[in-house]
């Protein structure tokens, strides 16, 4: 007997409910449908991870280093967002570039998927100056060193409750040694010339970075998604007694549920909610 199986905040196994013969042949055609699609668009997931990654490491961050005037912890922390800004900048290039690889190989480069992809990511690079800079910072990565040179900790200070409501860090860019160590930035030297400060701070950018991302990404998933319509109808509707789409989610084959004796396999939830956000979210955009 196979059933659903999840495991709960205790970290324990829970049996939701026992999973039909015609239900198991449905879940094997469609979760291969999912797996397809992961396949093809892995470095989007690895990237938007990334963004996480990257975003709470910068909340993590911003009580050890507000609560402290060790410099060598601050020293760490830049280090630490260094590092996830590089994996994030690095995942994200490699995305658009492994999208055109795909599509050239699939079809050809005068093909009109292909010029869809090379429409989408033109546009974000002529309208957002986000996206320009995150593509040359990458090379300027490469080529002369860390990014972050200057983290700064910020406390906002309620007056109402004399409290403090909101601490973070703020990751900051030098215009001027950017343009000192690197004469290859493009149209995006105009961009920073534009700045009036010499100091300024990168987290809004990073937002808007990610949010182009989703746009190039929504844009190749678009006519995918509309041939997996009835598998995100069937995972809704075989996930849609579970409150908690974010725990660990298995396909128990039960042996002796007396004894404990099971084996499992893993259903891939944070892929499944993925593509089935992008639908909702593409639905939504284009109705």
């Amino acid at each position: 007997m196979k059933k659903l199986v999840i495991k709960n905040e205790s970290d324990e196994l829970q049996f939701i409910r026992d999973l039909s013969l015609e239900e198991i042949k449905q879940y094997n055609m469609h979760i291969e449908k999912i797996y397809s699609l992961e396949d093809d668009f892995s470095l989007y997931f690895i990237t938007t991870l990334n963004y996480n990654d990257l975003q709470q490491a910068i909340k993590e961050h911003s009580i050890s280093i507000i609560n402290t005037d060790d410099r060598s912890i601050a020293r760490a922390v830049m280090m630490d967002l260094n590092r996830r800004l590089l994996n994030y900048m690095t995942s994200a290039r490699s995305f658009v570039h492994h999208m055109e690889t795909i599509l050239k190989r699939k079809f050809d480069d005068t093909s009109e998927e292909y010029k869809i992809l090379k429409s989408a990511t033109s546009k974000e690079y002529d309208d957002h100056f986000a996206y320009r800079f995150f593509y040359k910072l990458r090379n300027y990565s490469q080529h002369c060193g860390m990014p972050i040179d200057h983290i700064s900790s910020q406390i906002t200070f309620d007056t109402e409750t004399n409290s403090i409501s909101d601490k973070k860090v703020m990751i900051l860019f030098s215009r001027d040694r950017l343009l000192q160590n690197y004469s290859e930035w493009g149209p995006v030297k105009k961009d920073l010339l534009n700045m009036e400060e010499d100091i300024f701070e990168i987290n809004p950018y990073l937002e808007e970075f990610n949010q182009s991302l989703d746009r190039i990404n929504s844009v190749l998933m678009r006519s995918k998604l509309e041939k997996l319509q009835e598998s995100i109808a069937f995972f809704e509707a075989f996930f849609s007694k579970l409150k908690d789409w974010n725990r660990q989610i298995y396909i128990g084959d039960i042996k002796d549920e007396k004894d404990r004796q099971y084996s499992l396999e893993e259903i891939p939830m944070p892929t499944i909610k993925v593509i089935i956000d992008s639908f909702n979210k593409d639905k939504t955009i284009h109705t």
